[in-house]
């Protein structure tokens, strides 16, 4: 068997197996099981397994198994997808999916759909395909422009949140801005390899011709790009972020309280990461034993460090619901949602509570806050 082998192969393939470890041990590994990090080990293992498609091709191994043509291994709409809810998850955690975001999967299912289709064809009807080879084509393509609108429209989303972002109370903390301006990094580096995919399309749609030499920047910058994203999480402790040692950053704590004693202050700053990070209290059903658990506090330790502060958890909690809740009635996009779904999003279980919780906390009605600051 004799493939064509270049320089380039070489760093594309190590590109390839780094990029499928590391997505598969951010994903698998017990100590980074998260949203962030799963969403992240996506992203590297789809990233690696498109160019590992283009690899087999480009090695000239579909002379010796024509099959390697239609395997089902172009996950180029998850690359986008997986990108978009990692930045998304830094920028502003949830605790679930919301409809917006199920949906984006729907384009990764007609995709896969496709492909499968296309593959099942050529095992099991070959003569299909090559009697309507420029058809197939003509699909071919169709699929590709569809990807790159839909990676467009995606990243002028994720402007609109930095934007957002931005404009938050908590974004002028030391550690918010850190991760702020490494998902802006993260980000460019996309827009570039996005760059780089379109430039060679667009070549190929005009002549009508696929030169793999075109596309040999874009698969070696992809596989540089997994390259320093395993480099960051080996000299840059933290860097993936463990679900069970979340360490307290200096500055990005906000005002609520403080106490002098290191320990007590150190634990309340650690619980004060893990409410602004994973934003638990938007759970109305969240209680002392779940975050007893996310923050590997007994729960006998966490009511004596509340009773410390003179409260205790639901009062705790309920700062952060309400400081939500304000967050939303400030901004004018919400004005289409009734007072009440505010409240559930924010995390308060009826409207009663709310309205009560609100007005102690702030001294006005939800309506009159919304009223003086829209």
């Amino acid at each position: 068997m004799n493939l064509d082998f270049n320089f380039y192969h070489h760093i594309i393939f190590l590109g390839i197996s780094t990029g499928i470890g590391l997505g598969v041990i951010l994903i698998t590994t017990r100590n980074f099981k998260n949203r962030e990090n799963l969403f992240l080990g996506i992203f590297l293992i789809s990233f690696a397994v498109n160019n590992l498609y283009y690899f087999l091709v480009d090695i000239n191994l579909k002379a010796y198994w024509p099959i390697v043509d239609y395997l089902p291994l172009t996950l180029s709409t998850l690359i986008p997808v997986s990108a978009y809810l990692y930045i998304s998850t830094i920028i502003k955690p949830k605790a679930r999916f919301i409809f917006e975001q199920k949906v984006l999967f729907v384009p990764i299912a007609m995709q896969m759909t496709f492909y499968l289709i296309l593959f099942f064809i050529f095992v099991f009807s070959q003569g299909i395909i090559e009697d309507n080879f420029h058809l197939v084509k003509k699909l071919f393509d169709l699929e590709e422009l569809m990807v790159i609108f839909f990676t467009i429209v995606l990243a002028f989303d994720v402007i609109k949140q930095l934007h957002i972002a931005r404009k938050e109370p908590y974004s002028n903390t030391t550690y918010v801005k850190s991760r702020l301006a490494w998902v802006k990094k993260f980000f460019m580096i996309c827009l570039g390899i996005i760059l780089l995919w379109i430039i060679p399309y667009i070549y190929g749609f005009l002549t009508d011709t696929f030169v793999e030499e075109t596309y040999y920047p874009l698969w070696c910058i992809s596989s540089l790009v997994i390259y320093w994203i395993g480099y960051l999480g080996l000299v840059q402790p933290g860097f993936f972020h463990k679900t069970d040692t979340i360490e307290s950053k200096s500055g990005a704590i906000n005002s609520i309280e403080s106490n002098n004693n290191s320990q007590h202050k150190a634990l309340m700053d650690k619980l004060h990461l893990i409410m602004q990070e994973q934003q638990p209290f938007k759970n109305s059903k969240f209680t002392l034993k779940e975050l007893s658990v996310i923050s590997g506090i007994s729960e006998n330790k966490l009511s004596g460090l509340f009773k410390k502060r003179g409260e205790n958890f639901y009062r705790f909690v309920n700062k952060y619901r309400v400081e939500e809740a304000k967050r939303l009635l400030r901004q004018p996009n919400y004005l289409k949602y009734t007072i009440e779904i505010i409240g559930e999003d924010a995390g308060f279980n009826s409207r009663a509570s709310f309205f009560h919780t609100f007005k102690k906390l702030t001294g006005r009605t939800p309506q009159k806050f919304r009223e003086e600051t829209i």
